[in-house]
């Protein structure tokens, strides 16, 4: 049973990423490339298109045991379970830690696509995890109330 169910939209990724596919797209076909140029680019086009679908949105589920989120279709999903929680707070993530997975050395591991909102929890081990959000009071207060905080 889920008590939190949230997927956050990275629209400027979509649009950083549709740009980008549309202009390496435009230069593979304008047919002004030689041989070995045109064998880089549907490669760089897959990759470009794997990227976005993969990290385009961020969903975040809390239930009675975990916490779980993932990007995408979620092909890589990562979980804290609540009774490992020791602490859980609203906090801001500069633009410049970017989107994405980021790990910082001073505040640990940050999982964002858009805005500058994320849940900080703290695990009993000491870990850092943030998770970002476009609705932090709802996932913090489904956070504590699954962990009994």
């Amino acid at each position: 049973m889920e008590n939190y169910k949230n997927t956050q939209i990275g629209y400027f990724i979509i649009l950083i990423f549709s740009v980008v596919l549309i202009i390496v797209f435009s230069v593979y076909t304008s047919g002004l490339l030689s041989e070995s140029e045109s064998i880089v680019l549907p490669v760089t086009l897959l990759f470009l298109i794997i990227f976005l679908i993969n990290f385009s949105t961020l969903t975040v589920k809390v239930n009675r045991k975990e916490i779980i989120w993932y990007f995408g279709p979620g092909l890589w999903k990562f979980r804290i379970k609540v009774d490992e929680v020791k602490f859980a707070a609203i906090t801001r993530a500069p633009i410049w830690e970017g989107v994405g997975i980021r790990w910082n050395p001073f505040r640990g591991m940050l999982y964002s696509v858009s805005g500058s909102y994320a849940v900080e929890i703290i695990r009993k081990n000491g870990k850092s995890t943030r998770i970002g959000t476009n609705e932090p009071r709802e996932l913090l207060e489904a956070i504590q109330k699954s962990a009994g905080l």
